[in-house]
């Protein structure tokens, strides 16, 4: 009898002994009998929002699975595809292309589905966005629709007034001309399900669907007999005494045999916070190895495999996986195949020299090119910082490579500084306000007019409207009074680290850059830069789109603010990665000493770069600022502001700010914000909170590894490549003209958008939330 339980284990789920083994599990750690390696149950990386990590009862939601049924939209064409992206965390996940029907009903229909683990600790906000594909296949362009986002952790809220889900699992789409939420927005409505699943509810779900195997009178009920030959069958760990005394425990008191139902729920009674594994040795589906300790992880392994042999889908009812960014998932093919034979990896004409080292944010299938990604700290949502094709391309190789760093020394960079000052002359100009319309055209979803003081219509000049002011208590300031606590000084992409030693390892790459240069420090003995030679810093980059004055991080007494002139570099990652320039040591900038009572005294470094010609402060030597107060403001374009630490005044950043920055990913985060305090203090975050923290952002995704660990064998593989250099697009040194003036009055514009402004202009990238940057 026990042999015949075992075999209709394996039969009754559509598995003998030599079938295949699950793709759930990726190792063998155990062996049988006879010394046969026996996989050991593994989840995969796929079902974690945030990247792979161990799952605890406390801390997590429960198994979620999404399923995307349908789309009605407003207006479609029927000419074209349609696919839908779904972003979790740093997940990103695609479905199948299909086209609209012929009929007038216009409902475009996926009917596909991905699991997921949620952790209260992590993501829960979903975006699903849908994309119409482009022509020939998507070759040049695919263009976003409309959009919604999806608080997941709803489906497993059920506190009384929690906020409900919308009737019938619809929610309203967004066209992606704006999201604001408002009425005229309205592009359709997304149909979604969600089949969520607690930790209890799994174990529950599992006897129910374990138990009738042992039903042989498919009465529905189990007797004594047939429980305890199915446990046996399941390789419990229990001597059959044991097994006796469990079947008393959860079988009715009163009958011979009980019902699956009820005993499923006793059993998840009885058993809970017991070690599964004691029950259960090996998956009864494929035979993997069951992890002792690990029950949750063990219930989400076999309820997947479970799902997997039973409900056999085709490729199109599975959302595809493996990408960070929904932009990476909507990336045209032709633009994936141009990058992938400009990437280092697969050899960059300047591979020939080993000069186009160029990685950041870490290589994903379905974009085999290194790009900015950036993480949302609120959404945590992770982003791609967009930029032209064009531009993109010729900033790699003026600044990743020795070859363009040559042409660039003949004249070049004369010719850029000449040309941010004739910009900037324009846009001090009358005739610029003109170009306003178009700038809020361009970055339509990165801007929020409703909270700009002064009416759009009251600027003068663009350069007025550029460094605009925003309302009072549009950006409020974190612990006021605490002089322990720092806070962000823009609206910026930050990224922090407890050492200079160590934001050289990770971020700046210039072989000459020290802080003695950062801080022109001349004198003999270096008597401003030695207090702050292994002090701690964090780098505030803003984008064009950002609201562009920056404010006091923490209160204090200016001592001095000393212009250091220089060049104009973009302080675009690509260049603050680049070997052969030192943006932060070259480029013009103006230093603010700060006294300040808890972190002594500190540096306040403005960064200009390229278009951004002048830095303008608000405040004087002598002046006494209260954090968050504003200290000054750049003129058009984008900019950097470093705060720089004494060694003496140790701080403790963020843990998440920390994490981020360890895989070379910058965080956006706003005017005020937390971002730090000084060690030792009251308000410092406790150590458990912070180990938790650190645990749900350590691995930002499976895919995002730290420069130097992606730098490994990078030269041998530029060297294996080395065939395919020569047939790159950008080889000519004409690359460096690309950043002239053209027909955009930014003479970069349409280039950013990734499309030339006219019909599909509208569907720019960046309002899936990417971030677009000239600078």
């Amino acid at each position: 009898m026990l042999r015949k339980v075992s075999g209709l284990l394996r039969r009754g789920h559509g598995q003998d002994a030599a079938a295949p083994r699950s793709r759930l599990h990726t190792e063998d750690t155990d062996h049988d009998a006879s010394g046969k390696g026996l996989p050991q149950a593994r989840l995969p990386s796929r079902i974690f929002p945030d990247g792979p990590r161990q799952v605890s009862e406390e801390e997590t939601f429960g198994l979620l699975k999404l399923t995307l049924h349908c789309a009605q939209l407003l207006q479609v064409r029927r000419d074209r595809p349609y696919f839908a992206v779904l972003s979790i965390g740093s997940q990103t996940l695609t479905s199948a292309r299909i086209r609209a029907p012929a009929h007038e009903d216009v409902c475009l229909t996926w009917e596909a589905s991905s699991h997921f683990v949620l952790q209260r600790s992590g993501p829960t906000l979903a975006r699903v966005a849908i994309y119409r594909g482009g022509k020939y296949k998507g070759a040049l362009n695919n263009f976003l629709e409309c959009w919604c986002q999806i608080d997941l952790a709803t489906y497993f809220d059920n506190e009384p007034g929690a906020r409900s889900l919308p009737e019938g699992g619809w929610h309203d789409l967004l066209s992606a001309n704006g999201s604001d939420g408002s009425a005229s927005q309205h592009a359709g409505r997304l149909k979604v399900s969600a089949a969520a699943s607690s930790p209890r509810a799994l174990e529950s779900q599992l006897w129910t669907r374990l138990l009738p195997l042992a039903d042989f009178d498919g009465n529905g009920s189990l007797n004594d007999q047939e429980f305890v030959m199915l446990m046996q069958a399941f390789g419990a760990d229990l001597e059959e005494h044991d097994l006796e005394g469990l079947w008393r425990r959860v079988a009715d008191p009163e009958g011979a045999a009980t019902p699956i139902a009820q005993l499923a729920d006793r059993m998840t009674r009885v058993h809970s916070g017991g070690d599964l594994a004691s029950l259960m040795k090996r998956c009864p589906v494929d035979g993997a190895a069951l992890v002792p300790g690990q029950d949750l992880a063990n219930l989400i392994y076999m309820t997947l495999v479970l799902d997997e042999g039973l409900a056999p889908t085709t490729p199109s009812a599975t959302l595809k996986g493996g990408y960070s960014t929904a932009q990476q998932a909507s990336r045209a093919w032709m633009l994936r195949m141009t990058e992938w034979l400009t990437h280092p990896l697969a050899g960059a004409p300047s591979g020939i020299l080993r000069g186009n080292k160029y990685a950041v944010g870490g290589l994903r299938l379905g974009a085999q090119a290194a790009h900015i990604l950036v993480v949302d700290r609120r959404s945590r949502l992770v982003v791609e910082e967009k930029l032209g094709v064009v531009l993109s391309l010729a900033m790699r190789n003026m600044y990743q490579s020795r070859m363009g760093r040559v042409l660039m020394r003949e004249g070049f960079f004369a010719r850029l500084k000449s040309m941010s000052e004739t910009k900037g002359r324009y846009m001090d100009s009358p005739e610029s306000v003109k170009d306003i319309p178009i700038f809020l055209h361009l970055f339509k979803d990165d801007l929020n007019l409703s909270e700009i003081r002064d009416p759009i219509d009251s600027f003068r000049t663009f350069n007025q409207f550029f460094f605009r002011e925003l309302k009072p208590g549009a950006r409020p300031i974190a612990s006021p009074t605490e002089d322990s606590v720092i806070v962000s000084c823009a609206d910026c992409r930050l990224i922090v680290y407890e050492s200079v030693d160590e934001a050289t390892r990770f971020w700046i790459k210039g072989r000459r850059f020290s802080v003695a240069g950062l801080l022109a420090d001349a004198s003999p003995e270096r008597e401003l830069s030695a207090p702050h030679a292994r002090g701690t810093l964090a780098i505030f980059r803003l984008a064009p789109q950002d609201y562009h004055r920056f404010h006091a991080p923490l209160g204090g007494s200016v001592v001095s603010i000393t212009p250091v002139p220089g060049e104009l570099f973009t302080v675009n990652p690509i260049a603050i990665h680049s070997e052969f320039v030192d943006v932060f040591t070259e480029n013009k900038r103006s230093i603010l000493w700060l006294d300040t009572p808890e972190f002594g005294r500190v540096a306040f470094v403005a960064v200009g770069a390229t278009l951004v010609g002048s830095i303008v402060w608000s405040v004087g030597p002598g002046d006494a600022v209260a954090k968050g107060q504003e200290l000054g403001y750049f003129a058009f374009g984008g900019s950097t502001c470093i705060l720089l630490l004494p060694d003496a005044h140790p701080v403790v950043w963020d843990e998440d700010l920390l994490q981020y920055g360890r895989k070379s990913l910058e965080t956006l985060v706003r005017v005020g914000e937390r971002v730090g305090v000084h060690a030792g203090s009251a308000l410092e975050t406790p150590a458990e909170e912070r180990a938790a923290l650190a645990t749900s952002t350590a691995a930002a995704t499976a895919g995002i590894m730290p420069l130097e660990e992606r730098a490994q064998g990078m030269d041998t593989a530029r060297d294996e490549a080395g065939l395919l250099m020569a047939m790159s697009p950008v080889a000519s040194p004409r690359v460096a003209s690309t950043l002239a003036p053209g027909s955009s009055p930014f003479g970069w514009g349409a280039e950013l958008g990734g499309t030339a402004m006219g019909e599909e202009s509208h569907s720019s990238e960046s309002s899936d939330g990417g971030y677009v940057s000239a600078t």
